[in-house]
């Protein structure tokens, strides 16, 4: 199933990337201006040519139509090369799925742990409030981590892998976390953010997530 998954995220990957290249070609050769609507109708009539050629797999002819679906409603307003450039870097993320790493699950979020603490981070592993009769939690520091008991008990399995979807908190800006926990073999999953006074990520076991993943500061322009 997971291989089946990379291939096709490979696929997808590719052809988003040969769209990406065609649109930066053109681009720098002064054929298409660098305005949002011109590069959605380039890239959409290079999806149209790309299908009537059978460019790429079938596995990704859906994903195609789609686009071009969305094309033929809303034209220049489609913002194809935003959502293009987006699933590029979130393949780019993903990769860290096949990185080996020395240490379990377990050492590694532990370890992001210790060094988030070490950096101001106050960090409650799981944090001590009683929901049912308080309520949500308000954090208190400007840099604070926490989790619930029920998520962080039952996190891990006995060979220290995650077991299942968890939800992490952080109070303050979050960028530094997200990094953190990147570089240690997490992608963190953005669930939501709660009227500003933190925001809710999840961990998935083996990253196989859904949602919106987060992007580490490597990634960004």
């Amino acid at each position: 199933m997971i291989e089946q998954e990379d291939s096709f995220a490979e696929d997808l990957y590719n052809m988003i990337l040969g769209g990406l290249l065609a649109l930066s070609s053109a681009q720098n050769a002064g054929l298409v201006s660098y305005s949002p609507g011109s590069e959605s109708i380039f890239l959409g009539k290079w999806l149209k040519l790309a299908k009537k050629q059978h460019r790429f797999p079938k596995s990704i002819s859906t994903e195609i139509d789609n686009f071009l679906i969305s094309y033929a409603k809303k034209g220049r307003s489609a913002g194809l090369s935003t959502i293009f450039s987006q699933i590029c870097t979130e393949y780019q993320i993903c990769k860290i799925r096949l990185q080996e790493f020395d240490q379990s699950p377990k050492q590694r979020f532990n370890t992001a742990m210790e060094i988030l603490g070490n950096k101001d981070w106050i960090v409650h592993l799981p944090v001590d409030h009683d929901f049912e009769a308080k309520g949500a939690y308000k954090p208190n520091a400007p840099k604070e981590i926490f989790m619930t008991k029920w998520d962080w008990l039952e996190m891990f399995d006995e060979d220290d892998n995650v077991a299942k979807p968890v939800s992490l908190f952080v109070a303050g800006s979050a960028q530094e976390v997200i990094d953190c926990l990147y570089v240690h073999g997490f992608i963190l999953v953005t669930i939501d953010q709660d009227k500003g006074i933190h925001h809710h990520f999840k961990i998935y076991p083996k990253n196989i997530y859904k949602g919106v993943v987060t992007i580490p500061s490597q990634f960004k322009d």
